[in-house]
């Protein structure tokens, strides 16, 4: 979400010092590029829960995502002429990325699996795993598609250690999915996390873990192209 336009529809509900703060990080987008929530925090005379709860009133998961908006109000349009070479310059390191990869163990596991459940946590991870999960049905793999909070909790007591658990996320560090994706690990259920780079709690929870990059396509949305290339990649593993 944008914070500008997040600020716009939230305002009437913050406090004084939440106004303030946001007041703070609006002219203040690029000084807290290395800031983390305590510092932050500090800066403005507030605590960690006030931050958080500041990010929550304006739509934000936390204060990661709240971050990230800021950060793209400073960030510049990659000029249409340059556009083509970005993406090939990405497309290639992402090509190379891919090779590097050891698929060998995941698809073994995938194929072994007495069933894999895919949970794809936004609207276009949703959107990549819906066609992922065609696909397996095709091939009569016996998978299955959890959308949203409620499905991941209704299926902890159902998951065991025969089973695949396909994590598709972009931060991998949902709060309110932490808890039962710690349980299901605990129950050695072999867990494939597919986040954006970097590390985070998804990849911490999960067995093999694979990566893509997230490039910005203009002042306020990512691409997620290369999320939809390794599910298309899985797939075509798996028909070998």
């Amino acid at each position: 979400m944008n914070f500008d336009l997040a600020l716009k529809l939230h305002f009437d509900e913050l406090t004084d010092m939440e106004r303030d703060i946001a007041n703070y990080l609006y002219q203040n987008a690029v000084v807290i590029e290395n800031f983390g929530i305590v510092a932050l925090a500090k800066k403005t005379l507030s605590s960690k829960s006030t931050i958080l709860r500041l990010s929550k009133k304006l739509g934000f998961s936390g204060f990661v995502e709240m971050k990230k908006s800021l950060l793209m109000k400073k960030t510049a349009s990659i000029p249409l002429q340059n556009t083509l070479k970005k993406w090939q310059s990405d497309m290639e390191l992402f090509s190379a990325y891919l090779q590097d990869v050891d698929f060998d163990p995941i698809v073994n596991a995938m194929r072994s699996a007495n069933r894999i459940y895919i949970y794809p946590t936004g609207s276009t991870q949703q959107a990549y795993a819906q066609i992922f999960y065609q696909y397996m049905l095709l091939n009569k793999q016996p998978v299955f598609i959890l959308y949203g909070q409620s499905s991941l909790d209704n299926a902890v007591s159902m998951i065991t250690a025969a089973d695949v658990l396909l994590v598709v996320d972009y931060e991998g560090e949902t709060e309110h999915d932490k808890d039962p994706l710690r349980l299901i690990a605990l129950k050695k259920t072999t867990i494939i996390s597919i986040t954006a780079l970097g590390t985070n709690f998804v990849k911490e929870q999960a067995k093999y873990s694979l990566f893509y990059e997230a490039p910005r396509i203009n002042n306020y949305d990512v691409s997620l192209v290369q999320l939809g290339i390794i599910l298309d990649y899985l797939v075509r593993l798996l028909n070998n």
